[in-house]
C-alpha cells in the first residue's frame, strides 16, 4: 500500500512530506441536531453489533454452500452497502454516515438494530437447523 501511495505521488508530481495536516471537513459526520449521550452510545454500538450479523451469516452461508461463495456473497453485500442506504442491505449499519442523525436520508438507528437483531438470530436459527440435520461422521468418511 505504502509503495502504491508512493508510487501515485511520484506519477502526479505531488511532494512528499512527513508533517502531519489537520484536516476538517463539517460536512462529514456532523450532527444535525442535538441528541443524547444514550443515543450517541447506541450508534457507536452498531458497527460492533454489524459485524456479529454478517459473521453469522456468513458463517451459515460457508456451510450452506461452501466458504469462497459464502465469502463472495458478504462481498456483494457490502459493496452494495456503500452505494445505496437503506436498511436491508443491512452492513450499512456499520457506516456511521448512513445514519439519521448525520445524513437527512439516512437510516434510523431502531430500524438498523432491529435488521441486524433479525439477520443475527436467523442465521444462528438456520445455522442450528442445517447442523442439526447434518450427519457430520458419515460426511467425513468416518462411519
Amino acid at each position: 500500500m505504502l509503495v502504491t501511495v508512493l508510487l501515485f505521488c511520484i506519477i502526479c508530481q505531488i511532494p512528499i512530506t512527513w508533517e502531519i495536516q489537520d484536516v476538517y471537513d463539517p460536512q462529514i459526520l456532523s450532527i444535525l441536531e442535538p441528541v443524547f449521550t444514550k443515543t450517541l452510545w447506541a450508534v457507536l454500538m452498531l458497527p460492533i453489533l454489524t459485524s456479529f450479523a454478517v459473521s453469522a451469516l456468513q458463517i451459515f452461508l460457508a456451510a450452506l454452500t461452501s466458504s469462497v461463495i459464502g465469502f463472495l456473497l458478504i462481498v456483494v453485500l457490502f459493496v452494495a452497502s456503500t452505494y445505496e442506504t437503506t436498511v436491508l442491505l443491512f452492513p450499512n449499519s456499520s457506516q456511521l454516515s448512513k445514519y439519521a442523525i448525520f445524513s437527512e436520508n439516512g437510516i434510523g438507528i431502531a430500524e438498523s438494530y432491529i435488521t441486524l437483531g433479525i439477520v443475527l438470530l436467523g442465521s444462528m436459527a438456520a445455522g442450528f437447523l442445517y447442523f442439526q440435520r447434518q450427519d457430520i461422521l458419515k460426511r467425513g468418511g468416518i462411519l
